[in-house]
């Protein structure tokens, strides 16, 4: 496994349990254990979000690998590997940030 690969694979692994507390936060607020009201809307929103940011880092995660064993050059790779992590904050910061307004 190259040294990059390495490094980025255990940032991505960082979020992992941030993603766990948001699906814990959710399920309190879901359940309606922390008194806040949300429409239906709010609650299929951050719902989704929060299920696209779990299986996109571990898409992530292994289009880090496969990035490796890929014959691309230099800028190519770093396209790969940033744009497989960028959308996993970008696709689930969408879904939470249309849940907010």
């Amino acid at each position: 496994m190259n040294p990059v690969t390495r490094q980025i694979c255990g940032i991505i692994l960082l979020t992992v349990p941030t993603i766990q507390y948001g699906g814990f936060f959710l399920l309190k607020i879901l359940s309606g254990m922390q008194g806040q009201a949300l429409t239906s809307f709010q609650k299929s929103m951050f719902r989704a979000g929060h299920a696209h940011a779990g299986v996109l880092v571990i898409l992530a995660l292994i289009a880090q690998i496969l990035t490796d064993n890929a014959a691309l050059g230099n800028i190519a790779e770093w396209i790969v590997r940033d744009g497989f992590t960028a959308a996993a904050i970008l696709v689930s910061g969408g879904f939470f940030c249309s849940g907010c307004w």
